[in-house]
């Protein structure tokens, strides 16, 4: 399979003007560099491919540019579009989703560059302040590809990178990990692709429209850093939080943080 990690870095939530959300931007991509990155690199498996999505017209803002040539030093397989996030309708105007298909179209067009002749895509959505276990992407991986297929890890951890506290997270509710399989005529035609996923809302409707297969557990971790829009310390998906400090440190260890 080509196996893409998506993550939408700017532009989900409506951040309106970079220029007066330049803290906002830096913190977002020094955390990401740190901690998501960092997880990623330390996966067993590197046979992939990271997706990452900016808001529109920001191609030269010297932030992202400075990030661009932070993953090239580190030999790093990514790419970056403009002017399409995975939608949420809640960030978006009714003009703008009537945009969606034409952009994603220009953005899988990026993408498709990448593409050298797998018989299928895994797209796995991670966010921009999330880790993955370093053993993530090859158990995703070891997943044939079936038509309408998802893969979904459920529980995970919580990580508050302010007061370094580890704790359990237990969601019932579909987390925002979920791998979706697709042909690879469907995903590179944004007609196709869409019509693939009908009525996706979020994370939270992926049980709905797809054949789930529940990931082994504790593979994530939650990054909580107080800058949260939606997941904070007090949630109550939170679990118990880890008292012994060298189990704590061999759970971090395996995902990047040292």
């Amino acid at each position: 399979m080509m196996h893409i990690i998506y993550t939408s870095l700017t532009g989900r939530q409506g951040i309106p003007s970079f220029d007066k959300n330049k803290d906002w931007l830096k913190f977002r991509i020094e955390f990401f560099k740190k901690y998501t990155i960092n997880s990623l690199i330390n996966q067993s498996e590197h046979n992939f491919l990271h997706w990452i999505s900016f808001r529109e017209k920001t191609e030269e803002e010297p932030l992202i540019n400075e990030l661009r040539e932070y993953l090239k030093s580190l030999n790093y397989n990514f790419v970056f579009t403009f002017g399409f996030q995975y939608p949420h309708p809640k960030y978006q105007t009714k003009e703008f989703r009537k945009e969606i298909p034409e952009r994603l179209q220009r953005s899988l067009d990026i993408v498709k560059k990448l593409y050298q002749g797998q018989k299928s895509i895994y797209l796995t959505f991670l966010d921009s302040d999330d880790l993955f276990h370093r053993d993530a992407i090859k158990e995703i991986q070891s997943y044939d590809f079936k038509y309408k297929r998802a893969l979904c890890f459920d529980k995970g951890y919580i990580y508050n990178t302010n007061t370094k506290v580890l704790a359990q997270w237990n969601p019932d509710t579909c987390p925002p990990f979920s791998t979706i399989l697709y042909p690879v005529e469907t995903f590179f035609n944004a007609k196709k692709h869409l019509e693939y996923r009908p009525g996706y809302v979020s994370h939270l409707t992926v049980p709905r429209l797809f054949n789930v297969i529940k990931l082994s557990g504790r593979k994530y971790i939650v990054g909580c850093h107080g800058m949260n829009s939606t997941t904070t310390w007090r949630h109550s998906f939170r679990g118990p939080m880890y008292q012994n400090e060298e189990e704590k440190q061999n759970i971090l260890k395996d995902f990047g943080i040292n």
